[in-house]
């Protein structure tokens, strides 16, 4: 139903309108493949792995705005 991606969109939103913030990013486990999918949806392109609370992560980041 798109519910996953509208609130990631309004936590996007959010961070640079409200917070200031330009560099976002989102990390996310490499098997949750749903949220990797909402996260390319809003543009995110992966940029690495982590290491998050003592397992592997991937570092997607959102474009800056123009």
């Amino acid at each position: 139903r798109g519910l996953a991606r509208e609130g990631a969109g309004a936590a996007l939103r959010h961070a640079r309108e409200t917070l200031g913030r330009r560099d976002v990013c989102s990390i996310i486990r490499p098997d949750n493949v749903g949220s990797i999918r909402v996260a390319e949806s809003l543009g995110a392109t992966r940029d690495g792995a982590v290491e998050f609370y003592g397992a592997p992560a991937l570092l997607y980041r959102y474009p800056l705005p123009t």
